[in-house]
């Protein structure tokens, strides 16, 4: 018969088998998790590079603020010009127009307006990416690793809903928690962006892009014979 110590050294082997499969089954399962999120978010930013070379981008942006106001952008792109018209409130505050020579500001309220050669200012409206990192295949991991990523629907929209640390994910300092951005699973875009403030209200960022529908006409300046000229 077995003494009384050699029962409790099996017993004691049995647990400790016990608990490394545990771990193994849960270090098994992490793994899965962190290729699952890595594979789609690779795939989710190689669709989004897609759009890149686009050279007929229409995006709208409508950003909410922690003191309630809500901006709004909209940019027209096309073959190299850029305008943007930016909204308090749903008001007209200034048009912004930039091509590969000139840069041109115009103040609506004040009909002040500053005209300038374009010194290397972006004039191509970029594809907002959450997805990208400067890290390669180690920030695609790490970004796998550390965010959690489901199932939403956005307005009709099938979205995969990321929440998380990822680099890409600015947060204001009002924040509490991670924020959370929405995007479409069929193109890569973001739909909507949204970040939990400390007093409990959720503000939001909604994003809208088409292509192939900005004109000429969508291009056109306001007439500088109105505005008082900054030139630098």
């Amino acid at each position: 018969m077995e003494d009384k110590k050699d029962k409790e050294q099996k017993n004691g082997r049995k647990v400790l088998r016990g608990i490394f499969l545990i771990l193994g089954i849960i270090v098994i399962i992490y793994l899965i998790f962190i290729i699952r999120n890595s594979i789609i978010l690779n795939t989710l930013h190689n669709k989004n590079m897609a759009y890149e070379s686009s050279n007929n981008v229409y995006k709208r942006v409508i950003s909410e603020k922690a003191d309630g106001k809500i901006v709004e952008a909209e940019v027209f792109y096309k073959d190299g010009t850029d305008k943007t018209i930016v909204r308090y409130n749903g008001k007209e505050k200034f048009i912004q127009i930039d091509s590969k020579s000139t840069h041109k500001f115009f103040a609506l309220e004040s009909k002040k307006a500053t005209v300038q050669d374009n010194q290397g200012l972006v004039s191509k409206s970029q594809i907002v990416d959450f997805t990208e990192t400067s890290y390669g295949f180690w920030g695609v991991f790490f970004n796998g690793a550390t965010n959690l990523i489901t199932t939403e629907e956005v307005n009709g929209i099938e979205c995969y809903k990321i929440t998380g640390p990822m680099d890409s994910m600015i947060a204001s300092g009002e924040g509490v928690g991670f924020p959370s951005v929405y995007i479409e699973k069929e193109t890569g875009l973001p739909v909507r962006f949204e970040e939990t403030l400390k007093d409990g209200r959720v503000i939001e960022t909604t994003y809208e892009f088409r292509f192939d529908v900005v004109t000429d006409k969508d291009l056109e300046e306001p007439d500088l014979s109105e505005y008082e000229i900054n030139n630098n």
